[in-house]
């Protein structure tokens, strides 16, 4: 039920492991973020009766990539929190974790799996994205 959405901030990021293709980071940001809704009734009711929600976030990304078995096996990871700072029941998170095989150099299986959560939502609406 999001309509636009737009961030405008600035951070940094921090390897904690590279070689070659393989590395282990994680970032640290703060945002200022507005998103337009289809309604204006949430199921935070701080935000009704407004159609779009404001809000300052700090972010935590934490991801990687490593391979596994002389690259036959790639895993990759990305987790990111967006916490609000001037609502605290305002929050979000994402993660993805995927494995690739690759088969030949321009042909590989990947498969990934990826998950969001988002505590801002239209009232009576699924949280994870299902009605």
């Amino acid at each position: 039920s999001i309509e636009k959405r737009w961030q405008l901030g600035g951070g940094g990021s921090y390897n904690f492991f590279k070689k070659k293709k393989d590395f282990l980071k994680t970032s640290l940001a703060m945002v200022f973020e507005r998103s337009k809704y289809k309604d204006s009734i949430f199921n935070i009711t701080h935000y009704n009766g407004s159609f779009t929600a404001e809000e300052i976030r700090g972010i935590i990304r934490f991801g990687g990539v490593h391979t596994i078995s002389s690259n036959h096996l790639i895993f990759r990871h990305d987790t990111w929190f967006m916490q609000g700072l001037r609502n605290s029941q305002n929050y979000r998170w994402h993660s993805l974790v995927g494995l690739q095989v690759p088969i030949y150099k321009v042909l590989s299986f990947k498969t990934d799996f990826d998950y969001t959560y988002e505590s801002l939502t239209i009232a009576g609406k699924n949280p994870f994205g299902n009605q």
